[in-house]
């Protein structure tokens, strides 16, 4: 299905945009991933949001990891950069400067269940388990970025795959979305991964 192209931030304003994904919930790139959705918000403590059916899904190069769901995605029952909050919109911008096609990539969260700092050592040991299920889903992922020094970093650290693994700054720092050297450093991480999994140049501090 060719879907709406989304040009602007905080496309999830629109109700209609949100009724549109959730009719897709199921289609054959996110139905495997969103299936497990279903299974998880069964076991978590808080309801889990789907993956967005605009992105790559199962299909993705590139996996996104955040920390956890804000507001938007709590609106919204969608991980998604459309959603109507400032760390979304960031990610949106972010992803639209280094031009990566949004069906190679696909986001989703650490710890996968709406809740709030602090985090347990077992959140995080829970999350890696629900992300190894995820990663098990992908049929020609080459890159998977942690945004956050904090939950994602340490989450990184314990995940077992044979994709390459990196870092970067969480789009989701609320007092730095104003600073753009901070803005820039996220926009020339996500460059290099990107052109390295175009085949265009070597990778830059892949986590070990």
């Amino acid at each position: 299905m060719r879907w709406p192209v989304i040009r602007e931030p905080r496309a999830h304003k629109n109700p209609q945009v949100v009724e549109l994904k959730r009719g897709h919930f199921n289609d054959p790139h996110v139905g495997p991933l969103n299936q497990i959705v279903d299974e998880l918000s069964i076991q978590c403590p808080n309801k889990v949001p789907y993956f967005d059916p605009f992105d790559g899904g199962i299909n993705s190069k590139l996996l996104f990891i955040l920390r956890s769901p804000v507001l938007g995605a709590e609106q919204s029952g969608i991980v998604s950069r459309d959603n109507d909050d400032a760390a979304a919109a960031t990610t949106f911008r972010v992803f639209d400067e280094v031009g990566i096609p949004r069906g190679q990539t696909t986001l989703w969260n650490m710890i996968p269940w709406y809740s709030k700092p602090p985090f347990k050592k077992y959140d995080i040991e829970f999350g890696v388990s629900c992300l190894t299920k995820i990663l098990a889903q992908f049929s020609s992922l080459e890159a998977i970025v942690f945004a956050g020094r904090g939950v994602p970093l340490q989450g990184s650290k314990l995940v077992q795959t044979p994709v390459r693994k990196f870092c970067t700054l969480s789009p989701g720092a609320q007092s730095r979305l104003s600073n753009v050297q901070y803005i820039e450093t996220i926009i020339g991480d996500l460059t290099r991964v990107w052109k390295n999994s175009s085949g265009r140049s070597a990778l830059q501090s892949p986590l070990p």
